[in-house]
């Protein structure tokens, strides 16, 4: 009942619209489904036009800062820090690699070492 109403329908005058040859049904149903959805938002294709060329220019401008930061900032990125030793940096280091006398806490040094040599003189 309904079918017959929609084939008939469609199918009247549709030899004209497809170069006179019979299209199948499955080619009407496609293409009334289109118009249908032509027909609920008719500003698809613009909006889908719109939406494809913001994404080409974030695309742009990711691209454009990927390379501006991998050129023009790479000497941020490459930068190293630079050790320089002080001007009695060898008399400070011993042969066998230990470092010495750089304590902050010399008086304590000291007075340990006056101890240790007090220690060494008292016998046991």
């Amino acid at each position: 009942s309904g079918h017959a109403t929609w084939h008939t329908a469609i199918s009247s005058g549709i030899n004209a619209e497809y170069g006179g040859t019979i299209p199948y049904q499955s080619q009407i149903a496609k293409d009334v489904i289109q118009y249908l959805a032509w027909t609920a938002h008719p500003y698809m294709d613009e909006t889908k036009m719109y939406g494809m060329k913001v994404m080409a220019s974030m695309m742009a401008l990711a691209g454009g800062t990927y390379f501006l930061m991998r050129t023009r900032r790479s000497h941020l990125r490459l930068r190293q820090i630079n050790y320089v030793a002080a001007e009695n940096h060898n008399n400070l280091i011993a042969k066998d690699g230990v470092v010495n006398n750089v304590s902050k806490y010399k008086q304590v040094d000291s007075t340990f070492e006056k101890m240790a040599a007090q220690s060494k003189g008292v016998p046991k």
